[in-house]
């Protein structure tokens, strides 16, 4: 009888490990964990897959009194003036990415929703984006504004590809509950100064 009790015990203990949610420390948390902010094992998780990504509207679209501004870093919030050169560095498994900030206030953190698209500046081709919910345990906390890292990822195989165009960022920040919301666009020139990407690009010499 004792042994059968213990191990129920064993198996009601196992069975509530199994609940927690697993820590996310993605590539997007590098800038929270720089500045010491704890992970409680609360993921960010991705939004809008079967409704699609929402029109972001006019470019002064948003509340008053709700602010978002798109940067660069890397470690403290820089705002650039349009065409600014950004640094393009290789992605994890593949392709590359480019790194940048959104300062925003006016907007609770906890589930909002980011959403990023990226453009040929010249062209109007998407490149890119993201849609996905986040919470304040996942930003950075200043007195009277938030600071968000987020990297944004280019499918490309080629790094000559991405080189010296014109990448427009355009950014939506929706808060939970209520919609109100805060846009912003940045104009940035991707440059890839450190030369330390590769890639196959087109008209490469077989090995």
């Amino acid at each position: 009888m004792v042994r059968a009790f213990q191990a129920l015990l064993l198996i009601a203990s196992l069975g509530c490990a199994s609940d927690e949610v697993p820590a996310d420390a993605g590539a997007g948390d590098a800038f929270a964990q720089g500045q010491g902010r704890p992970d409680t094992g609360v993921p960010e998780t991705d939004a809008g897959r079967d409704e699609g990504l929402p029109d972001l509207g006019p470019p002064d679209a948003g509340e008053a009194g709700a602010e978002l501004i798109l940067g660069l870093g890397p470690l403290e919030f820089r705002e650039v003036p349009e065409g600014a050169p950004v640094e393009l560095a290789t992605g994890g498994n593949a392709g590359y990415h480019i790194d940048v900030l959104g300062r925003f206030e006016g907007l609770e953190p906890d589930d909002l929703r980011l959403v990023y698209r990226g453009f040929d500046a010249d062209t109007d081709e998407e490149l890119t984006s993201l849609d996905r919910v986040v919470n304040r345990r996942r930003v950075q906390i200043a007195e009277d504004h938030f600071v968000r890292f987020e990297r944004v990822f280019l499918e490309f195989d080629c790094a000559a590809d991405l080189t010296g165009r014109r990448f427009r960022l355009e950014a939506l920040y929706v808060e939970a509950g209520t919609g109100r919301m805060a846009r912003d666009t940045l104009t940035l020139t991707i440059v890839d100064e450190d030369v330390t990407n590769a890639g196959t690009c087109e008209g490469d010499a077989a090995p």
